[in-house]
């Protein structure tokens, strides 16, 4: 994947005049995607930045949603979760236990249960999450408080990993196809799974701030780590700050 250089990096603001932005390094890491990825150096506001492809946050191990070229989630079959965090609520649910080591390519019992908790984080799912952060996270996916409700009494009535993976799956479904991987990333950053959620604008060549869907309220102020699905090519979603 070649990533497209943005116009502006991620600390430009207005009046600052244009940046120059150069390729500094790749990077190569253990997990996340299976290539190396590209650190951009701004001379101008002195900053370095690194650029994932779509469906990918920075620190992230997995993919965060599979998506084509246009940053729209790839859905319709149970191969669209492998390798997200989502895949062990898909196996949770089919009664299938990771191992207690990390011998296969899905990884441990301990990994599973991380990234079930980390999902039900993401979808308004956790049990120490208020009514008020459950609604707003509702919000955000498009998803009826009522019905994370109803999944957060069905954990709590059938306690074990079953239930849990059960419940994402549910809400995974009720989700709106398009624009699943904003409105996650949106979601996530709610319950504090991430920094601020930024997007790539294609045609301006520069990161804008997520808005949540249908109320035209827009996220906190970037601040901190920014969590932002980048490019391969001239079109789609691009570059993360990292």
């Amino acid at each position: 994947m070649v990533p497209v250089i943005p116009a502006t990096c991620i600390f430009a603001s207005a009046g600052d005049g244009p940046c120059r932005i150069c390729v500094d390094h790749l990077r190569e890491r253990k997990t996340g995607p299976g290539f190396l990825l590209t650190v951009l150096r701004c001379l101008v506001h002195r900053c370095a930045f690194t650029v994932y492809p779509p469906g990918c946050v920075p620190w992230g191990r997995r993919v965060l949603v599979h998506v084509d070229l246009d940053g729209e989630a790839v859905r319709g079959s149970t191969e669209a979760l492998e390798g997200t965090p989502f895949e062990a609520a898909k196996d949770a649910d089919g009664k299938e236990a990771w191992g207690r080591a990390s011998e296969g390519s899905s990884g441990s019992w301990s990994s599973q249960g991380r990234l079930l908790g980390l999902s039900l984080d993401m979808l308004g799912l956790a049990a120490s999450q208020g009514m008020d952060l459950r609604h707003r996270i509702g919000g955000a996916l498009g998803v009826a408080t009522l019905d994370l409700l109803e999944n957060v009494r069905d954990i709590a009535m059938n306690p074990g990993f079953r239930a849990r993976g059960r419940a994402v799956l549910a809400v995974l479904g009720c989700i709106p196809v398009k624009g699943l991987l904003k409105r996650i990333l949106l979601a996530g950053h709610l319950a504090g799974c991430w920094g601020p959620p930024l997007w790539w604008d294609a045609d301006r060549r520069i990161l804008v701030r997520l808005v949540f869907p249908g109320s035209g309220t827009g996220s906190p102020p970037p601040e901190g780590r920014a969590t932002v699905p980048p490019t391969n090519s001239g079109r789609g979603p691009p570059p993360g700050g990292g």
